[in-house]
């Protein structure tokens, strides 16, 4: 009989030169997943046996996160901002980055009643349904080009009960939201075509929609998009959150500042300049 110990152990060692370290933690997660149990447990019950249906269960989910395969796809979910997002291969799956537009929507929002917020791009809807979790009072209009990803956002608008308060619109960038907002949000597509610092397991796995840069191909045409549009779509005194590449934040800025915009950065915990808020 295989122990949880060894189960693990022998699965680092296939994930080992196959996906980027810690390997040791990609294999707890995958059995912590089959188990239903948290990374703690282990510590205790290293010399558990494993049933062989549950060994069975593991060895698969290893083998495909050996291929690349993104444990958030792996498990049909990922936390973001405290809440369990579904995803799929239709949508992206959310990074801690993401979190900041989050934090800086509550910062500016927090002590105003009834505030329109626009989410682009909203593929799993992640940041509508932290944002309207967190705010109230606020109404939030999220957007997505694909129904498959809207399909998905809607299973979480409606999962987290927020349907009354998130409505869904398929169209491009503002094609299906004329009016004006409060704020703006959006992580759109800001890979550049053919990146050679695109990982292989966002590469082959995460949707190129939701990714590349299908407008001028060098990472920056959503927001050259966004930017020229911005003006139009903000009410009074709004404004635009924007997550960027890590090198985009100069030029991205300049974009909106062309516009007539106060434009500032905001940084990650890495020193990233991975926001760029645009005030009208």
């Amino acid at each position: 009989m295989v122990t949880v110990g060894e189960a693990l152990i022998r699965a680092a060692a296939e994930l080992t030169g196959r996906i980027a370290e810690p390997v040791r933690l990609d294999a707890e997660l995958l059995l912590a997943h089959v188990l239903d149990v948290d990374r703690v447990w282990f510590q205790i019950h290293d010399r558990d046996p494993l049933t062989t249906a549950h060994l069975e269960e593991f060895a698969a989910l290893v083998t495909r996160r050996a291929g690349g395969e993104p444990i958030g796809y792996l498990f049909g979910s990922s936390e973001f901002y405290s809440l369990t997002i579904e995803v799929t291969p239709d949508v992206l799956i959310p990074r801690p980055e993401t979190e900041m537009l989050v934090d800086l929507a509550q910062a500016l929002l927090r002590n105003r009643l009834r505030s329109r917020v626009l989410d682009l791009c909203t593929g799993s809807g992640c940041i509508a349904v932290a944002i309207a979790a967190q705010l109230p009072t606020v109404m939030v209009v999220a957007t997505d080009i694909s129904p498959e990803a809207l399909a998905v956002a809607e299973r979480n608008v409606k999962r987290l009960d927020l349907s009354d308060r998130i409505e869904l619109r398929r169209g491009d960038l503002f094609q299906q939201a004329p009016e004006r907002f409060d704020l703006i949000v959006s992580n759109p597509p800001y890979v550049a075509k053919n990146d050679p610092a695109l990982t292989r397991d966002v590469a082959e796995f995460e949707p190129r929609l939701a990714l590349i840069d299908v407008l001028d191909g060098d990472g920056l045409g959503f927001y050259r998009q966004i930017a020229s549009r911005a003006r139009a779509h903000l009410a009074s005194g709004g404004t635009i959150l924007l997550e960027v590449g890590e090198t985009q934040a100069q030029r991205v800025g300049e974009m909106f500042e062309h516009e007539g915009l106060v434009v500032e950065t905001h940084r990650d915990l890495a020193g990233i300049e991975r926001v760029v808020a645009a005030r009208s």
